[in-house]
């Protein structure tokens, strides 16, 4: 599960992100990006970080499922939607190559009063 924010937008980001297993249950909360992002790139770099923690786990080759309230994210990381912007581009790269380790994955929309509940935000 992410989340990513920004106040304004554009502005600070942040974003949450949890990764659940059968051996591990982790929640990142409100973990700082930098300025000057858009919630599109906090939404990316929520994911991101998600992805690179798991990297540094034990997952025994599973398939991993991904949750997000982002559109946007959902349906350019599984290729739905085009990616025009240079700088999602690039994230969107970062994602795709983190997954490249696990033999499966998904990645499925969540209304995002799901997110605001596990969050707070």
């Amino acid at each position: 599960y992410f989340d990513g924010g920004c106040q304004p937008n554009p502005g600070k980001g942040y974003g949450s992100y949890q990764c659940v297993g059968p051996d591990f249950n982790y929640m990142a909360s409100r973990v700082p990006f930098g300025e000057r992002l858009t919630s599109n790139m906090a939404e990316y770099l929520s994911l991101i970080q998600a992805l690179k923690w798991l990297s540094h786990r034990d997952t025994n080759g599973d398939e991993v499922h991904i949750f997000t309230d982002s559109m946007l994210v959902c349906n350019q990381v599984q290729r739905r939607w085009k990616t025009k912007l240079w700088f999602l581009k690039d994230l969107k790269k970062d994602v795709l190559d983190l997954l490249e380790k696990y033999p499966g994955w998904r990645i499925q929309w969540v209304p995002r009063q799901e997110n605001v509940k596990r969050f707070g935000h």
